[in-house]
């Protein structure tokens, strides 16, 4: 049987037996004395015996090398379980990859580089474009599930050394807007006429979708847009109401 982890307990009570023998011979206060020093005598021993392991974990190599991770923190990664348990799946797996590789983890979410993302776009193209100017020329993941508010747009140029994981299902159900016409001038006292084409993956069933226009995250004019079913792109008209003079 190991005794080592019961010293603590077992030095003690035997310090506090040798002093009850010693009340008789010199007295209670002196006995108790006595105790108390043999305990203080024999602690650095019982330090030594049950020594206490410390683990630091420290990377393998002395100049670590850092890697920058987009993290895509829109709506749609919210509200989809998947993608935030797989997310949160692949931080732990690269953090603790790095820590046994040498390299460093500078994590920054989408919404601190690409500020509309908190009034609920998905700008990964204009988030990668910042992340690509910041990190220079070490390496950058993007996680994410995809949901790119404007789908038209290519990746930014010149973003090497990079990789994007994606999170979620893969047949998910997205919305995109592929064209809005307008005309390039609005009269005062007068409605203006937008032309939104909304395109869909995922589905062809029956389905019907609200379709909104806003200034500065304020909404002014919506209307919902049905898709038929079998067709996967629909096309509605926003009524845009008498606006102040002005740019918008």
């Amino acid at each position: 049987m190991n005794i080592l982890p019961w010293v603590h307990i077992i030095v003690p009570i035997l310090c506090l037996a040798l002093a009850l023998t010693w009340v008789s011979k010199i007295g209670a206060f002196r006995a108790f004395l006595g105790g108390v020093g043999r305990y203080m005598w024999v602690l650095p021993m019982i330090f030594m015996l049950t020594p206490k392991d410390r683990k630091i974990d420290l990377p393998r190599s002395l100049v670590t090398q850092k890697i920058h991770v987009l993290v895509d923190d829109s709506d749609s990664m919210k509200k989809n379980s998947t993608s935030e348990a797989e997310k949160n799946k692949l931080l732990k797996s690269l953090k603790d990859r790095c820590g046994e590789i040498g390299c460093s983890i500078k994590e920054s979410l989408l919404s601190g580089v690409a500020p509309k993302t908190r009034e609920g776009f998905s700008p990964i193209s204009e988030g990668l474009s910042r992340l690509h100017f910041s990190s220079g020329t070490d390496p950058w993941i993007l996680i994410s599930d995809g949901g790119e508010t404007k789908p038209q747009d290519a990746l930014p140029r010149a973003t090497p050394n990079g990789v994007i994981m994606g999170v979620g299902p893969e047949d998910g159900l997205n919305y995109s807007v592929k064209k809005v016409d307008s005309a390039n001038l609005a009269f005062e006292g007068k409605v203006t006429e937008v032309a939104v084409t909304v395109s869909r993956t995922g589905t062809e069933a029956l389905d019907t979708v609200q379709v909104q226009a806003s200034i500065d995250a304020e909404p002014v004019a919506s209307i919902n847009l049905r898709f038929e079913a079998g067709k996967n792109e629909a096309k509605a008209f926003l009524q845009i109401p008498n606006l102040r003079r002005g740019q918008y």
